[in-house]
């Protein structure tokens, strides 16, 4: 199995938008301040984490911020993934393309945020970013979670509120989740 990836951002703000300090290389581009980013390898949300913390807050309420990142992986297949933010509106979309019986032809398959498909996607990245989130002595997340179009948590959110958030919004069942349940609603018939 061969397995590579390839990743590009750019991020532009307004001059005079308050961050915190970062190791991101941040240029002056007149108006605007500009980050621009590409590369090889496992990308797994390490830029968008980065801006996040250098902005406090979920990139969707930095005003004047655009974001735009492209990222795709191929393992057996092709997977691929788009953002864009401006000014708070943050549109997502994800590929995947399979080989079918390895006979090298491929079907194409969206699954659109909101549909039941989403919604499962959507909850298990959830969960798995919960399971990598270290956790108090209260059971409270000791660092924010935040997946764009999806959810931000800040730190010091209970995990039990996340769990229910997850059968709230996205019909989805954290005992499926957790493997204690044959389907997502949580039935086992």
């Amino acid at each position: 199995m061969s397995i590579s990836s390839y990743y590009n951002y750019t991020c532009t703000f307004p001059k005079g938008t308050e961050t915190n300090q970062t190791k991101l290389p941040v240029e002056d581009k007149g108006d605007v301040m500009c980050i621009f980013d590409e590369g090889s390898g496992w990308y797994s949300d390490t830029c968008l984490e980065e801006l996040v913390e250098m902005f406090g807050k979920p990139l969707d309420q930095v005003p004047g911020l655009d974001l735009n990142l492209y990222y795709e992986c191929w393992e057996d297949g092709f997977w691929k993934m788009e953002l864009d933010i401006v000014d708070g509106k943050c549109t997502y979309k994800e590929s995947e393309i399979h080989m079918v019986e390895h006979d090298m032809s491929y079907c194409p398959v969206d699954i659109a945020v909101g549909t039941p498909e989403g919604n499962v996607r959507d909850a298990k990245k959830i969960w798995k970013r919960l399971g990598e989130t270290p956790v108090d002595d209260n059971e409270c997340i000791e660092r924010h979670i935040y997946i764009p179009s999806t959810c931000y948590y800040a730190e010091g959110t209970h995990r039990e509120e996340i769990w229910h958030d997850i059968e709230r919004k996205y019909g989805v069942s954290v005992a499926w989740l957790m493997g204690q349940a044959k389907n997502p609603d949580g039935t086992n018939e």
